[in-house]
């Protein structure tokens, strides 16, 4: 009988209400995967290279470690140096927009989009066109920020669309994760019945920021005036990134 392999630490990176902790409920599915949230990591600037770089580097086998980290040539060197897979995720940007919104105004944070008093349509076009005086960028180069791994060599990404649109999308998501994560090891169980695990572990009630978790949220949230001003910003992004044909929407 062949001894299954130890899974080597890898990373879920996921851009800031892009559907995380389905995705963490989903890694957490394999068996003997573990993971410690204090060990979360925000943005990854230059600054923060080296301390990050330890934590990386201490991963056990079989530890996942998370984080919402910006694309950056000392990351991807990093990552290649410590041939850590990455698994990052995406989801439509208007759809990521109308989360962060919501979650925003229900938790202390130093800018005034968040203050729960201001009106909802305030905060988004805040967050769309961004703060010069406080230097918060606008929505596109915000998401911008992450995008570079899309790109990169060796990333496995996935997005919240593939994994909410249908049972069928979902397991071939999954499996397309479990095979990436295995690829060259033996697993402990089959592929197949790891899928399975991994599936069944999805509780989205379990999630501390769950709000509603659905595909095209943002035709009800937003009108034309938040339309316009999204399409303005980052209209040419969208359609960059195939989540658009074009601004008729």
């Amino acid at each position: 009988m062949t001894t299954p392999s130890k899974l080597p630490g890898f990373f879920q990176n996921t851009i800031p209400k892009s559907g995380t902790h389905l995705l963490l409920q989903i890694l957490l599915g394999i068996p003997d995967v573990t993971h410690d949230e204090f060990k979360h990591m925000y943005e990854g600037n230059a600054n923060q290279v080296q301390t990050h770089y330890g934590v990386l580097r201490g991963a056990a086998d079989n530890e996942m470690i998370t984080g919402h980290i910006y694309h950056m040539p000392e990351w991807a060197a990093m990552f290649r140096q410590l041939q850590m897979k990455q698994i990052f995720m995406i989801r439509d940007l208007r759809d990521i927009l109308v989360s962060f919104v919501h979650f925003v105004r229900t938790i202390p944070y130093p800018f005034s989009f968040a203050d729960p008093n201001l009106p909802l349509k305030e905060s988004y076009m805040q967050i769309i066109y961004g703060i010069p005086e406080i230097e918060y960028p606008h929505l596109a180069d915000y998401y911008r920020l992450f995008l570079g791994w899309l790109d990169e060599p060796g990333v496995c990404t996935v997005s919240f669309e593939d994994l909410m649109q249908s049972p069928a999308s979902r397991r071939a998501t999954i499996t397309k994760i479990a095979e990436y994560l295995w690829e060259g090891r033996t697993p402990p169980i089959s592929i197949e019945q790891m899928v399975g695990r991994m599936e069944s572990n999805i509780n989205p009630f379990g999630s501390p920021t769950f709000r509603e978790g659905k595909i095209g949220g943002w035709e009800k949230a937003f009108d034309h005036e938040i339309k316009d001003a999204f399409k303005e910003v980052a209209g040419d992004l969208l359609i960059e990134l195939g989540q658009a044909k074009n601004k008729d929407w």
